[in-house]
């Protein structure tokens, strides 16, 4: 089963999409917004701490996409214009 993101109950599970580094994200979702394709996000920083390091603070931050599952074709489409086959 696809991963969803609901942030109210009465609201369509949206669908995963992926992860993107902030710059892809960017371009990504303003082709999105042009495209008429409903979407919401999740950011991750990047942060991480362990006992071996003092922290690596942004350099794995990552912007996770969620799209309406009736937009999904059409998000593929936009998708595969932006960045070819390969999903960044």
């Amino acid at each position: 089963m696809p991963e969803t993101h609901k942030s109210k109950p009465e609201q369509v599970a949206f669908v995963n999409f992926g992860y993107y580094s902030p710059p892809k994200a960017e371009r990504l979702l303003d082709a999105l917004v042009k495209a008429h394709i409903r979407f919401e996000i999740e950011c991750d920083d990047g942060a991480r701490f362990t006992t071996l390091r003092m922290g690596n603070f942004g350099m794995e931050s990552k912007i996770h996409v969620f799209v309406n599952p009736a937009d999904l074709k059409k998000a593929h489409t936009v998708q595969r214009d932006l960045f070819g086959d390969i999903v960044p």
